[in-house]
């Protein structure tokens, strides 16, 4: 098939072109018609809602999102019991370690440091430092954690704290000296109480 060659004002117009034609022809009508209908639609993005008012300035928020799965939450992590020739620092091993380890984590620092300093003001001799379980697990096992834990913090003491002129003696009792039950009175399993158990104390003597 031939192309249709048409002559208007000197000029040669093909089937194309007027395909062209008549296609621009109906978008700029439809064109027409939205913005007949929805006059505010091309720049609605650009326009506050009628409830902001006039003058207000938009901001972009990024927000993230933290999981955190927490099955108990560790109260009192920091105990002081004094007597005329004693103080006993008591930190919860919940907060120095995480769960089977003999590791000091960071977020015990805080706490250390906290010790440290009454350590520094009150000492007035050698400072013991007792690592204690809950008694789940056997005797062996709780018994070489608790003076692994006990090591870790009598060494953090001695390398961190700056204090250079007490000793530092570390002991570890395992689940033998336990605060209060591990178990409930029926025999359940008590987790708060457990977590209790899992210290370490910081006996500090205050007289010569």
């Amino acid at each position: 098939m031939f192309p249709l060659v048409t002559k208007a004002a000197g000029m040669m117009i093909t089937r194309s072109d007027v395909r062209v034609q008549v296609l621009l022809g109906h978008l700029l009508a439809t064109l027409l018609v939205v913005v007949a209908l929805h006059p505010r639609a091309l720049g609605a993005q650009d326009m506050p809602p009628d409830s902001v008012p006039a003058g207000a300035e938009r901001n972009t928020v990024a927000l993230s999102f933290v999981t955190q799965d927490l099955t108990f939450v560790v109260e009192d992590v920091y105990r002081v019991r004094e007597t005329a020739r004693e103080v006993l620092i008591e930190l919860s091993a919940d907060v120095l370690f995480d769960f089977d380890k003999a590791d000091i984590k960071a977020s015990a620092v805080t706490s250390l440091k906290r010790a440290a300093t009454q350590i520094r003001e009150s000492a007035r001799g050698d400072v013991r430092v007792e690592g204690h379980t809950d008694s789940k697990g056997s005797n062996e096992y709780n018994q070489t954690l608790s003076e692994q834990r006990a090591d870790a913090v009598r060494n953090w003491f001695v390398s961190e704290s700056g204090i250079a002129d007490l000793q530092f003696v570390a002991r570890g009792f395992g689940e033998t000296r336990p605060v209060v039950p591990n178990e409930k009175g029926g025999g359940e399993d008590d987790p708060l109480g457990r977590q209790r158990n899992r210290r370490v104390e910081i006996i500090v003597m205050v007289v010569d």
